[in-house]
């Protein structure tokens, strides 16, 4: 924090000296005007007009390079705000000072996903929103995308962390490219039409190249008969612009599509054009993704350059006397057209390409910045041949540092089931969401909140946050009873890698003796699934399990009285909780007990 706050105090004192150096130059600008104005009319007026003139032409030049230099200072100021805003940004998200973290809309998520709406993934104050610093939707539904992946490929994962991990070294890469991306949209004064109606062909390319050959035979036709038989030079002149005419309908529109593609192009190119440039050492795992950038075919630099040529070629044509005459040498338009056409197909798949390697690096420096600005954070390790689940010192990343509690935590086996009982307000339901958002960061490649982690591969489900549906019809125990059952289905595919599931508080809502039935019964079903997972309740007898299953151990969370007071200390400790705590809330709260 210490480090974020001063390079914001260092970039508001740059800033403040582009300030001033943009009040001195409109002094001099304003100065400089004036100055030219009087001198060249008294010159003028006492009729040295030669010296007038060269006075007036001296002071405009003066003037315009002061100008430039005006503006490259405003495009200084934007860049500093913009950039010290960004810090600022980077900060609140360190502190979790959410009224200082943008919201981020989620993607609409399926109802029946495994895991996406009970660990705060997605929503105001979600991990999503936490880690979100992209600049385009593309990236924000890469990211997305990417944390709620329902079977995780640990070689992906292992991919990622390693260029996550080099993106993480690289601070100052992730911070220009946000920089860029950001100054880029601020840009835009207008939504972006969507490519596909930019890129639209016009006409189909092999017809038009068809239609180009036969005018390219006239034009050197024409050139022949100029040479050798002026006399017949006329009626092969008419011929061509006859059928040239004929054709000129479909071309007329051309500089206007030339226009079209090299603005919107240009508008979104400058992160592409930096990801081009940008220096990254040879060896660096980075360079995998950033080829598409760099390869000679598909450099975006060439791309552009090769519109501005058509777009100045077409430009020509603008004047009536160069149409005629370019026209009449060699079909200009249509050569024009059919280049245009031809690279729009080309930009098609490359600007596709480009937006995807993009929204992919934006997606893995938002997972890198975490990873770097949290120092309590250690990249797991992952080891695909076996599923194991070993966490030490495990925390909740959207819980604030000054209050966050971590715990430690095995999985050794598969089908292992921690039952954990405890009182009201122990612990239960944050602990099984901290193991659940911290496999979602481990399986993104990213960071988790751990001293250390050693996790294989498991598809990950959730039953923590059911709720009813007035509009439907269901109520809260048909919910949940429906959400396990998925759960429980998804358990059972053993041809799948194995479910770690989290189940809180089973059978909320029903009565105690047929939710204690109802919990054995579906306790023992998970059982004889290869998945294992964790499950809390408040039903004392389900404990008794342990005696009868082999792999299920018995977890707890406790409270104590002090000086008449309920106290808690959130942590995890084998065996069954000692001690219930119901009663002595309601006492508390004022409301009569029965002793």
């Amino acid at each position: 924090m210490i480090s974020f706050e001063n390079r914001i105090a260092r970039q508001k004192r740059l800033q403040n000296r582009w300030l001033a150096g943009h009040r001195r130059l409109s002094r001099w600008r304003i100065g400089v005007f004036l100055g030219t104005v009087a001198l060249a009319y008294g010159l003028w007026s006492y009729g040295y007009v030669a010296a007038g003139g060269s006075a007036g032409l001296s002071g405009a030049m003066v003037f315009g390079v002061l100008a430039r230099r005006h503006k490259k200072v405003e495009a200084a100021i934007r860049r500093s705000r913009t950039h010290i805003a960004l810090l600022e940004d980077r900060l609140a998200r360190v502190r979790l000072d959410w009224k200082n973290i943008p919201i981020t809309n989620p993607l609409p998520v399926a109802a029946d996903h495994p895991f996406a709406h009970d660990l705060n993934l997605i929503g105001p104050r979600s991990l999503l929103t936490l880690l979100n610093t992209t600049t385009t939707p593309k990236s924000i539904e890469w990211l997305q995308n990417h944390l709620l992946t329902e079977v995780p490929v640990l070689e992906q994962t292992q991919r990622n962390q390693r260029w996550i991990k080099d993106l993480a070294i690289r601070s100052r890469f992730c911070e220009r490219l946000r920089l860029v991306g950001t100054l880029a949209l601020h840009s835009q004064t207008e939504p972006l039409p969507a490519s596909e109606k930019i890129l639209q062909p016009a006409t189909d390319l092999p017809k038009l190249w068809q239609g180009l050959l036969p005018m390219l035979g006239l034009a050197a036709l024409n050139l022949v008969l100029f040479v050798f038989f002026p006399a017949f030079w006329v009626g092969g002149i008419f011929i061509y612009w006859f059928i040239y005419i004929l054709h000129f309908q479909k071309l007329k529109n051309t500089f206007d599509a030339a226009l079209d593609v090299e603005r919107y192009v240009h508008r979104i190119s400058d992160p592409f054009l930096f990801l081009e440039t940008v220096r990254i050492p040879t060896q660096a795992p980075l360079l995998e993704i950033l080829d598409i950038f760099r390869s000679t075919e598909s450099r975006p630099s060439s791309h552009l350059k090769t519109l501005r040529h058509i777009a100045t070629a077409i430009s020509y044509t603008r004047n009536e006397f160069l149409f005629v005459l370019l026209n009449t040498l060699v079909p200009w338009q249509y050569i024009c057209t059919w280049l245009l056409e031809r690279e729009k197909v080309k930009l098609g798949t490359m600007l596709h390409r480009w937006i995807e390697a993009h929204a992919q690096v934006e997606g893995l420096a938002a997972l890198a910045n975490f990873a770097q600005d949290h120092l309590e954070v250690v990249f797991p390790k992952i080891h695909p041949e076996k599923p194991v689940l070993d966490a030490q010192e495990l925390g909740h990343p959207l819980i604030p540092l000054q209050n966050r509690i971590t715990n430690s935590f095995t999985h050794a086996h598969p089908q292992e089931i921690g039952l954990i009982t405890g009182s009201n307000m122990s612990g239960k339901s944050t602990f099984l969401r901290t193991v659940g958002i911290n496999l979602v960061l481990a399986y993104a490649g990213t960071a988790v909140n751990a001293r250390q982690m050693h996790i294989g591969g498991f598809r990950l489900f959730t039953c923590l946050n059911v709720s009813d549906s007035v509009n439907d019809g269901i109520s809260y125990f048909y919910a949940e009873v429906k959400r396990l059952k998925l759960l429980l289905d998804a358990a059972k595919q053993a041809e799948k890698k194995p479910l770690f599931y989290l189940i809180d508080e089973i059978f909320r809502g029903t009565n105690n003796r047929e939710r204690l039935a109802g919990s054995r019964s579906f306790v023992k079903g998970l059982a004889q699934t290869p998945g294992g997972g964790l499950i809390s309740t408040h039903d004392l007898d389900l404990i008794k399990l342990e005696d009868e299953l082999t792999h299920l151990r018995n977890l707890h969370f406790r409270e104590d009285i002090t000086d008449g007071k309920m106290t808690f200390d959130y942590r995890l400790r084998p065996g069954p909780c000692p001690t219930t705590n119901a009663l002595r809330v309601m006492a508390y709260a004022g409301l009569p007990v029965e002793e």
